[in-house]
């Protein structure tokens, strides 16, 4: 499977002076799709050492252009959008690519300029500023930074204090860009992260269950709203379950513990909401750890992507189920 990559849109007029932005990504391991990246006129300049280097993507030659930009941000593991004075007087940047990333759940924005968000054409449906997190970034000080960082790995740490508050943006906005390809379920989760996950699992106990009235609807609907597609639900009910397995020190069998194919109806045969609410209720009734799987696993609903009001009932939720604790289960899981 390939990896998954970040589309980066900006105006026309931007390309050049993005190059700090996209460069930073690149060598913060990202991959990226740009446009036009070659060394021609209004391109953004980079030589093919640095393409091929880094697998930098790209518009294909004789292809429709909206269709394809089109198709790749839907395809996209997250969709960066560089929000600067030329994206907000073009607004085919607006229109196509800053609404398409909101569509498919998968924005993230930066701003370039001292540009502010209400400067914005006020028809687009854009969520508030506050609700994209954005970053600013200031592209002079952060080339400092990836002057410094292309030398050495670890370079930017002395960069002067300008700099490094950029790469330190930049880093803040490729974690956003991390959580959306984890999120999208187009990789496997990372060692480090399933670790993690098993640690707060094996905090929680096996009982008491949790009935479907003790599930919160804000609950349910983070499910339905972030695990739409059925491939990506299927895939992230086996991490789930592997984690599970994995903390098991009681010895259940396998169908006392995971929900398996066939207890409930298909992810293609049921609303998302449907689904998951039936997921997680009989989750609950297997065993609160189960539960706590489902909650927790790589993939899991971000609290920090959902609205205030759900966030909040997301955490209590999260942390009621830790509120009778069983310290000899999660020594054992942890060993």
């Amino acid at each position: 499977m390939a990896p998954p990559y970040v589309f980066v849109g900006h105006a026309s007029d931007d390309r050049r002076r993005l190059r700090p932005l996209i460069e930073a990504l690149a060598l913060q391991g990202l991959s990226v799709w740009i446009d036009r990246p070659g060394p021609a006129g209004r391109h953004f300049e980079f030589e093919p050492f640095f393409i091929a280097r880094y697998g930098i993507r790209s518009l294909r030659v004789s292809e429709g252009w909206s269709d394809q930009i089109s198709e790749t941000i839907r395809a996209a593991g997250a969709v960066l959008v560089c929000l600067s004075r030329a994206a907000a007087g073009e607004r085919r940047v607006l229109s196509q690519e800053l609404l398409l990333g909101l569509h498919y759940k998968k924005l993230v924005a930066c701003v370039i300029d001292d540009l502010y968000f209400d400067s914005l054409p006020g028809d687009l449906g854009v969520p508030e500023g506050a609700r994209l997190q954005l970053e600013r970034v200031d592209l002079r000080a952060l080339e400092r930074a990836v002057a410094l960082e292309r030398h050495q790995p670890g370079g930017s740490a002395a960069a002067d204090r300008s700099a490094r508050q950029q790469w330190q943006a930049v880093e803040r906005l490729a974690g956003q860009i991390e959580r959306l390809f984890d999120a999208a379920g187009g990789r496997p989760p990372a060692a480090a992260q399933m670790a993690a996950a098993r640690e707060a699992i094996a905090g929680v106990p096996v009982a008491p269950m949790v009935s479907v009235a003790g599930i919160p609807d804000e609950v349910v609907a983070a499910f339905a709203d972030r695990l739409t597609d059925p491939d990506r639900a299927a895939r992230f009910l086996t991490v789930a379950a592997e984690l599970r397995l994995s903390c098991n020190p009681e010895g259940y069998t396998e169908r006392q513990i995971t929900v398996r194919p066939g207890e409930v109806l298909s992810p293609r045969a049921l609303t998302p909401e449907l689904f998951w609410r039936a997921v997680l209720t009989l989750s609950g009734m297997k065993s609160r750890r189960t539960l706590a799987a489902l909650l927790m696993a790589p993939g899991a609903p971000q609290r920090d992507t959902l609205p205030t009001a759900a966030a909040r009932v997301f955490t209590d939720f999260v942390d009621s189920l830790n509120d009778v604790r069983n310290t000899t289960s999660r020594e054992a899981c942890l060993r």
